[in-house]
Formats: C-alpha cells, sequence, structure tokens
C-alpha cells in the first residue's frame, strides 16, 4: 500500500476510465450504473463496510487481507470471506473472517498426489456446480449490511452476482498482469505444461476464447441457475462478467506492468497489496545469508511443488548466471 491516503474510487461508465485518485471522497451508486462510492454517514463518523472475498491458496488471500487492515486504519471495517483453513489467521490480525467452501490446504494436498486419478470432465462440472452453490450461499448471507464487495482472484462465481441482488458495488481484482485477457500473454494454466510466454498475438488471442469457453461449460450453467434464484437476469460469460471491464490490478506496476489490454478494458493499477511482517528470520537462514553472496530465490508461494520442480530451476538459475553473471554458471549448485 502506497504512504499517502489514498480513498477507493471504482467508477464504471462505458468510454470513461477507472482510477483510484487520492483525496477523492467515497461516493456510491447503484450497482446497476456500477460503481460510484459515498460511505453512508453512520454514528461516529463517515465509515464503510468492506466485503474482501476470495477463493484459493495463502497468495489469494493475503492481500485482500493486506487491504482489510490499510481499510482499518482509514477508519473502515474489512470482513474476509475465506476458505475455512485461514480463518484463524485472519482473525488473530483482529479482522473478522467468515468462511465459505472447503479446506483448500487439504484439497490442493489431495491434488498433488500422485496416486489421486484424475477427474473426468462431467465430474469436474459437477464439483464447479457444488462449489458456485456454496458460494452464492455463504457470499449472500456475509455481504448483507456491507456497502462494497472487493473480490480477488478468477475464482469468485457468485461475488458480483450478490452485489447485483443487494444493489451494492462491486469491484473485481487480479493479482498478476497473466490473469487478464491480453495478446500480450496467453491464459494461465494449472496442472498442465507451462504455456510459451512468447505466443503471437493472434494465438493468444485464441486462448483466451478457448479459455472463456471453457470457464462457461463447467460455470455458466449453474451460475445462471442461482441468478435466477435471486430473479437476476442471466450473463452471456462467466469470466468476462467476474472480471468486469475495469478491474482493479493489485501488483507492482515495476515487477509486474499492466499488458496492452482491449480497448473496451480499462484497467487500474493500485500496486501490490502487500502485508507488513517485522518477524526475524530463523538464525540459520540468516547465517546462510551473510556467508556469501546474495543467493537467487525461486518459490512457488503457497502451492505444492513437484519433483521435477528443484533440477529445472538449478538449470534455470544456472543459465541465468551464465548469461548475467561474472562466471560461466559454476557457482550455481544443487543445495
Amino acid at each position: 500500500m502506497q504512504a499517502r491516503r489514498m480513498f477507493i474510487v471504482a467508477q464504471h461508465r462505458p468510454g470513461r476510465k477507472t482510477a483510484a485518485a487520492p483525496g477523492n471522497p467515497l461516493k456510491r451508486r447503484s450497482v446497476r450504473n456500477p460503481l460510484q462510492l459515498r460511505a453512508p454517514r453512520r454514528q461516529g463518523g463517515t465509515t464503510m463496510r468492506v466485503l474482501l472475498s476470495s477463493i484459493g491458496s495463502r497468495g489469494d488471500i493475503q492481500p485482500i487481507l493486506a487491504l482489510a487492515l490499510e481499510l482499518r486504519k482509514l477508519g473502515h471495517h474489512g470482513t474476509l470471506l475465506a476458505p475455512p483453513n485461514f480463518k484463524a489467521w485472519v482473525e488473530s490480525f483482529g479482522i473478522e473472517c467468515l468462511t465459505v467452501g472447503p479446506d483448500v490446504k487439504k484439497a490442493s494436498s489431495r491434488m498433488a498426489q500422485k496416486s489421486m486419478p484424475k477427474p473426468s470432465k462431467e465430474q469436474m462440472r459437477q464439483l464447479a456446480s457444488h462449489t458456485v452453490r456454496q458460494q452464492f450461499q455463504a457470499s449472500l448471507a456475509a455481504a448483507r449490511g456491507h456497502d462494497l464487495i472487493v473480490a480477488g482472484g478468477a475464482l469468485q462465481t457468485a461475488a458480483r452476482s450478490v452485489a447485483e441482488a443487494l444493489e451494492i458495488p462491486y469491484v473485481y481484482a487480479a493479482y498478476c498482469p497473466a490473469a487478464l485477457p491480453s495478446p500480450d500473454h496467453p491464459p494461465p494454466k494449472m496442472r498442465t505444461r507451462i504455456r510459451s510466454q512468447a505466443l503471437p498475438g493472434l494465438v493468444n488471442r485464441w486462448l483466451w476464447k478457448r479459455d472463456e469457453r471453457s470457464w462457461d461449460y463447467f460455470f455458466l450453467h449453474a451460475v445462471n441457475e442461482q441468478r435466477s434464484e435471486l430473479g437476476l437476469r442471466p450473463v452471456r460469460h462467466v469470466a468476462h462478467y467476474v472480471s468486469t471491464d475495469t478491474p482493479w490490478l493489485a501488483a507492482d506496476p515495476v515487477l509486474g506492468p499492466a499488458a496492452a489490454y482491449s480497448s473496451n478494458m480499462c484497467v487500474t493499477q493500485t500496486g501490490a497489496w502487500l502485508l507488513p511482517d517485522s518477524s526475524p528470520l530463523p538464525d540459520a537462514l540468516e547465517k546462510f545469508l551473510a556467508a556469501g553472496e546474495p543467493p537467487v530465490y525461486f518459490g512457488f508461494g503457497s502451492m505444492v511443488g513437484s519433483a521435477q520442480a528443484g533440477p529445472m530451476l538449478v538449470e534455470v538459475a544456472r543459465a541465468l548466471d551464465a548469461i548475467y553473471g561474472r562466471t560461466d554458471g559454476r557457482r550455481v549448485t544443487d543445495h
């Protein structure tokens, strides 16, 4: 978060840009003409209740926790809606946490097991339908009494529909430039081979269209079924409806600059939402860092790495050292 005090302005009008502007008052309008927010006047001054929703691993939850802490500094109230395995951790910061879905840590550990058979497309579709129903139920209950929903990450199949039903504003936030459709890069893939990042723009556009059809295959029927129960019209495409034409990009503009997005998409890059951490490093790690040159660190966040990842990253480090280092790469070790 930037040191300057920043108010949240989330405004969507056709042909107009969306921006986070220092010093602007929070304004509010109906989500059907989204979104300009003004915090309602309440006892004790101006405050706002924001539901911050995310489903995924710690890399998905930690940024919205950082945002909740920043909102608290500004005098607002942030409530997290997250998987149950994060509840105790979030609440240790004094932030209210409601739960949705299964324990993601246990689920990801099971998926990483080689003995686990790959589910069929129909089984995955049934699982997606169950997930959608869970999200709608939990999101609707959690969102009541809030003035805004901020959804972090792609698996937010219910948040915007719930915001529409309750007539409160909605903002979608991506954590990485590659998570938003662009001819500059292909869509992210999970549990498959990593795609080349040097594909022609025409190929990337086709891959994003195919990705959109995949989202619709697994989620569209269930989403529109739940929207019908809320008295809402069906949507044509799930991924675009979730991410909107005016998403936020919560990534560092130097490390993760915005890509070239389509002309009808207006992306606001807020900077990364970082959680302050003043805890000391373990003594063994401090000694290792002090003993030699600064190391190159490759990490997987909170995801489970594969057995092939270690040797592959050693080769990558050797190649980088041979190109940019002072030697021919021999000082890269396998530790």
